[in-house]
């Protein structure tokens, strides 16, 4: 198997309180695995995060996404790694791939789970416009939330890894984006840097910003927070409207809303939840879109290095802390503190 630094882990130390800790996971020593038939050994390059896993720790619940974590389990996110051993000869050594990884230096892994990607195309790009997030988000609008041109889309949790996707492909589509997340300052990169139509606080009243926004209603919806957002939502939905529940926060997971039956009924609007998972056809949709735009997308993510910043970059997505996809460079092997990396707001131009 090839060199390079030593091998890695990152497991669940303790099962999570209220808050996320970054000393809520372990950095330990891993192994460096050989690959059975139909695998592959990949080099891990980057982890991209997800605030979804946050359901999986200790919880006993599985997701679409991956199976309840327990102490001493690896988590898994998407990744960009590099082929190290193969026993597949569609993927030779020095391959490219990603895929969703386990958080750890080296992994023996099915061929099958993995996808050949060109070495041209950036760690951020794979991970944010082209990855995992920029799917769900391109999925969420057109496959189940048929968004149309001229349309009024609302898309919550706006500065977020799916949510900095969403608004770009939103406005490539023809849609007038409304937007909000926390803060000012976020309000205006959405507004200055993505372009969206309006840029809503939700630290404000978000039902008076909404409505001098969109004084006529919204045709969709894009639920990336649950609870009162979500319920607002549903009363500003127009005739045929949708609301497509992407994911929720932390804050909402036990939340529960009220429908009215006899408005929904009437005008024929919908409520749809969905899992990016379902849709294994739907990566071509998204490459046509990127390529498409010449450019003029962003690859929206704040970035840590070293295996040991994954603790710390993962409770950062729970303290308003990323903008864009929390990204970690473990490329260079198991440095960077549990406890107190500086991350760096990353955005790039394609």
């Amino acid at each position: 198997m090839a060199g390079g630094a030593a091998p890695w882990e990152v497991r669940l130390a303790r099962i999570p309180g209220a808050r996320i800790e970054p000393d809520d996971f372990a950095l330990t020593e891993g192994v460096a695995p050989e690959p059975a038939a139909g695998e592959v050994v990949v080099r891990t390059e980057a982890i991209g995060l997800n605030a979804g896993l946050r359901h999986r720790l200790g919880t006993g619940r599985s997701t679409t996404l991956g199976p309840a974590l327990g102490i001493g389990d690896v988590p898994r996110s998407d990744g960009v790694a590099t082929v190290v051993a193969s026993s597949d000869p569609d993927l030779p050594e020095g391959s490219r791939v990603v895929g969703m990884l386990p958080w750890a230096g080296l992994a023996a892994m099915p061929a099958s789970d993995v996808r050949l990607v060109s070495p041209e195309l950036s760690a951020d790009e794979l991970l944010t416009i082209r990855g995992h997030v920029g799917l769900t988000a391109h999925v969420a609008l057109k496959r189940v939330g048929d968004l149309a041109p001229g349309e009024t889309v609302w898309i919550s949790a706006a500065a977020g890894g799916v949510g900095s996707c969403a608004v770009q492909f939103a406005k490539l589509l023809g849609g007038n984006v409304i937007a909000s997340a926390g803060g000012t300052e976020r309000m205006g990169f959405l507004a200055d840097e993505l372009g969206v139509d309006h840029a809503l606080d939700r630290r404000g009243s978000l039902s008076e910003q909404l409505d001098a926004a969109a004084p006529d209603g919204i045709d969709l919806y894009l639920d990336l927070v649950g609870g009162d957002h979500l319920e607002l939502a549903l009363t500003r939905l127009r005739e045929r409207g949708r609301a497509v529940l992407v994911g929720r926060t932390a804050a909402h997971l036990s939340d529960t809303i009220t429908l009215d039956h006899p408005t929904m009924i009437r005008s024929r609007q919908s409520v749809l939840g969905m899992s990016v998972t379902d849709f294994p056809d739907a990566l071509p949709d998204l490459t046509e879109l990127v390529d498409g735009a010449a450019g003029g997308l962003r690859s929206v993510a704040t970035r840590w290095q070293g295996a040991g910043s994954l603790g710390a970059a993962f409770s950062a997505l729970f303290r308003g802390q990323v903008l864009g996809r929390a990204i970690v460079e473990v490329g260079n092997g198991a440095s960077g503190s549990l406890s107190s990396p500086e991350p760096t707001h990353h955005e790039r131009t394609m």
